[in-house]
């Protein structure tokens, strides 16, 4: 138990970090816990769980392409792995968005 909470605090450290550091903001907040960062991990967190099932019940692909079906297979878990990351982003910047606006509306 204690290795999957130490993993999911990594991932989370990770992820405010690439957050952080990755927007031309003013004036960035940190914060280790975010809504985009949650959602990410989560879609990680499916994407390997996919990926492991489509290589156990699918993995058919070395018989088809050789041994260049494992590069494609890893590179189709590299690219929804970005994506996943991507949209935990996009989350964080929709979000953050909308409270300025709510904000200003306020004023």
């Amino acid at each position: 138990m204690i290795r999957w909470l130490l993993a999911l605090g990594a991932a989370l450290l990770a992820l405010a970090a690439t957050y952080f550091f990755g927007p031309s903001l003013r004036n960035p907040r940190w914060r280790l816990i975010t809504p985009g960062s949650i959602a990410a991990v989560f879609l990680l967190l499916l994407v390997s769980l996919g990926s492991k099932a489509y290589i156990h019940y699918f993995g058919t692909y070395n018989l088809t392409y050789g041994s260049l079906g494992a590069v494609i297979v890893l590179l189709l878990f590299f690219y929804l792995s970005g994506v996943s990351v991507l949209s935990g982003g996009v989350l964080n910047a929709v979000l953050e968005s909308s409270a300025k606006t709510s904000i200003s509306e306020a004023e």
